[in-house]
């Protein structure tokens, strides 16, 4: 093992400048996590955008979301209610955390931790070098501690995070079943209004290939119109929450088999709701339709 960092982690409340940049009291004060970390070697294990500078006792550096959302500065002096009450900061500087797992949203030093909590939580021990055989040999006797690989972290911490989110997989899911049903609803009674269109249509030679292939085209044009639509939503409110939120987590960047798996699906939407009208309509007889309204 050549280099180790400890991080810790606590929840602070900003108390001034009030939330958002104005003087004026809210109902609704801003929480945010602070990290802290020993300076010293801090970046030999952990990468983080900005560079931010090696912090001193009383001094926090904060992400640029954090930042940017509350409206302070570099060189300005905040502060702060933890668990030991509250606490005088001078923002050093401004940084990012590609990874938004170890630390989102602010930094400081071991020193300035035991200031805001000295029971800050640990959140994980930063490692590099050395053999995993090696470090399980050297927490063997401490309770709770797994030793976890990069990618083996970040594995368990987006599904920490993306745990509450997979409910509405269901309620996506209900939607689109819902979605079928009414275009199959429309499709059939679109059908069922126009029986003397299609008994004439008949009549003058149109054969039952040709009168499915009519259903079939509108129910795909229904489809198509409805999926173009319900992307440009979706991008454009991904869009809109990524700029209000600045979250490297919610932008609108789709993986490139997205589009083809939502086409195939549009096809297979519009094969679906279009089969049974499609055979209605081959299926009307002349003197039915003749005596239709």
């Amino acid at each position: 093992m050549s280099r180790a960092a400890v991080l810790t982690q606590t929840e602070v409340t900003l108390v001034s400048p009030a939330p958002g940049g104005s003087s004026d009291e809210r109902p609704e004060p801003f929480a945010f996590l602070v990290s802290g970390a020993e300076q010293k070697g801090l970046r030999d294990v952990l990468k983080l955008g900005g560079r931010p500078p090696a912090l001193a006792t009383g001094e926090i550096a904060l992400s640029s979301a954090v930042m940017k959302g509350q409206k302070l500065r570099r060189g300005q002096e905040i502060v702060v209610r933890g668990g030991h009450g509250r606490t005088t900061l001078k923002v050093a500087g401004t940084y990012h955390d590609p990874s938004h797992l170890f630390a989102d949203q602010a930094l400081v030093s071991p020193e300035t931790m035991d200031r805001l909590d000295t029971n800050a939580v640990t959140r994980a021990v930063l490692v590099r070098g050395g053999t995993a055989e090696a470090l399980n040999r050297a927490v063997a006797g401490v309770p709770g501690v797994r030793v976890l690989d990069r990618d083996a972290y970040v594995d368990a911490a987006s599904q920490s995070q993306t745990r509450a989110l997979r409910s509405t997989y269901v309620f996506v899911g209900m939607a689109l079943l819902l979605a079928l049903f009414g275009m199959a609803t429309t499709v059939s009674m679109s059908v069922a209004e126009r029986t003397r269109e299609f008994g004439l249509l008949g009549a003058v030679g149109a054969t039952t290939r040709q009168l499915r292939t009519i259903i079939r085209w509108e129910a795909a044009t229904v489809v198509v119109l409805g999926t173009i639509l319900g992307l440009a939503i979706a991008m454009g409110t991904l869009g809109m929450l990524h700029i209000m939120s600045g979250s490297s987590y919610l932008r609108p960047d789709p993986p490139w088999w997205l589009f083809p798996v939502v086409a195939a699906g549009a096809a297979v939407a519009a094969l679906a709701t279009s089969a049974l009208p499609a055979r209605r309509a081959a299926a009307v007889p002349v003197l039915e339709a003749a005596k239709a309204e």
